[in-house]
């Protein structure tokens, strides 16, 4: 077999290579997943090797986008581990409702919330996106007014609702602005709350267009 055209991971790890999967899934998609999806365990065995032969960890980035198409239920084990061996993901994808894995039926949406310390909401669409969101951040009392009674005789009355501080207007406000985003981070230290960011362009926009 010709050798220069095999991915060997341990040396990948070893010589701090970088390696570059292009999986057209358009085109090719149930090749592309099983291509994308081999690449990913051969890197993570490659890892769990080095830890079973004593070697210390290699800090190595994974960049998937659109990994939705790669994530089945065997995933789930994968990303729980992977920072142990590591390996840093850095997943993108759409929306939660692509998190819906084929095989299993159910959704990646809370193994993938619970596995990763930073988050960029860039777009919500769905109830679940500001849920989620809203879980993050810390609930304060807040007085809601009402009314009761019958005919021309009306009272007005307040009550005290506990109520996330991060309202669900602030959050659909930046869902539909471009470039701006909700930025979710997990540092095992203490709480934080949800913050509101914008991104911005390292070169001038002209010159990247």
């Amino acid at each position: 077999r010709d050798t220069d055209k095999v991915v060997r991971f341990d040396e990948v790890l070893e010589k701090c290579q970088v390696v570059y999967f292009f999986c057209p899934s358009l085109r090719a998609p149930l090749t592309s997943i099983q291509i994308a999806g081999l690449g990913f365990q051969s890197l993570l065995s490659a890892a769990m090797d080095r830890n079973d032969r004593g070697l210390e960890a290699r800090e190595t980035l994974v960049d998937v986008d659109e990994f939705q198409r790669l994530a089945g239920s065997s995933f789930e084990d994968a990303l729980s581990q992977s920072a142990k061996y590591g390996l840093t993901l850095m997943l993108s994808h759409q929306t939660t409702t692509q998190l819906r894995t084929r095989d299993r039926g159910d959704s990646l949406t809370h193994v993938v919330w619970d596995n990763t310390a930073l988050k960029m909401l860039f777009t919500c669409t769905v109830p679940e996106d500001y849920e989620l969101i809203q879980m993050q951040s810390m609930k304060e009392l807040v007085g809601m007014k009402g009314s009761s009674g019958q005919g021309i005789k009306m009272n007005e009355t307040t009550r005290q609702v506990w109520m996330p501080k991060l309202h669900e207007n602030t959050i659909r406000e930046i869902s539909s602005r471009k470039g701006h985003f909700v930025l979710l981070l997990e540092h095992g230290d203490k709480h934080r709350e949800p913050l509101l960011g914008k991104t911005i362009y390292t070169i001038d926009r002209e010159d990247f267009e």
